[in-house]
């Protein structure tokens, strides 16, 4: 029997506050993050169970808080490029399930811990 969990995606609305030197902008960062989950309740004995190995299925949003830091650089007017680091702290799901060998109550907890960002921005 298994439970598994598979992120399909994450994203965050986030706001940053910082101070410039020079063409450098240094910045802490905060807001909300979210994700959409898979999770997966089943048997790898596809054999034994005519079922098959995927017996339960269920996508669900989990939200929570997302924090990080990070500096951009102005190369022109209008280039500048930006590398930081997010933390994302996602609540834990509780998910049940009644189908399968072993029904009953999975917990997960989803964070993305080392999420590390390089971006390239261009002024119109």
């Amino acid at each position: 029997s298994s439970a598994r969990a598979r992120e399909n995606g994450f994203g965050s609305i986030r706001g940053r506050l910082g101070f410039a030197a020079d063409r450098a902008l240094f910045y802490v960062t905060g807001g909300v993050g979210f994700t959409n989950v898979r999770y997966n309740f089943g048997t790898n004995l596809a054999v034994a169970d005519p079922a098959g190995p995927n017996l339960a299925s269920n996508s669900r949003y989990s939200i929570g808080y997302v924090v990080g830091a990070g500096v951009e650089y102005a190369f022109t007017n209008n280039i500048s490029a930006r590398l930081e680091g997010l933390y994302y702290g996602l609540r834990k799901r509780r998910i049940t399930t009644t189908t399968g060998p072993f029904p009953g109550d999975f917990t997960f907890e989803t964070q993305a811990h080392a999420d590390i960002r390089l971006g390239v921005n261009y002024k119109f």
